[in-house]
């Protein structure tokens, strides 16, 4: 799974658009995305439904996309507030977060892949949260 497709795929779904920026108070955005975004959502997505379901299937390759797939589904679902085209892209970003904790073993590594996206998306690309009504 190649997880640089997203934003080019985000870029063609016209989802986002290139928009270079460094915001004041980025910190404070890094700070509040890494522990009360990445962290709680991969805790919740990856941890408790991919890794649960993990435990509860027989421990197969099939089984694991299985988990891995349903994760993805539900954590598309979540992001329903940012209409359809969020909830496709954050179903596809789930299936290479649910790919980085199968492959890894640990959480960090969704947590890791999830930050490193959403801070690219924040600096490059136009950012829903930071435009203002």
């Amino acid at each position: 799974m190649k997880q640089h497709l997203l934003l080019p795929l985000a870029l063609m779904s016209h989802y986002v658009r290139p928009n270079f920026k460094l915001p004041q108070l980025t910190w404070l955005w890094i700070l509040n995305n890494l522990f009360f975004v990445c962290v709680a959502e991969e805790a919740l997505f990856r941890g408790l439904i991919q890794g649960g379901l993990a435990k509860l299937l027989p421990p197969k390759k099939i089984w694991a996309f299985f988990a891995i797939g349903v994760a993805a589904l539900l954590f598309g679902l979540a992001h329903f507030k940012g209409g359809p085209a969020y909830m496709i892209l954050a179903a596809i970003a789930g299936l290479f977060y649910g790919y980085a904790f199968w492959k890894a073993n640990r959480i960090e590594a969704p947590i890791l892949v999830h930050f490193s996206l959403n801070l690219i998306h924040f600096l490059a690309f136009s950012y829903p949260a930071l435009v203002t009504p």
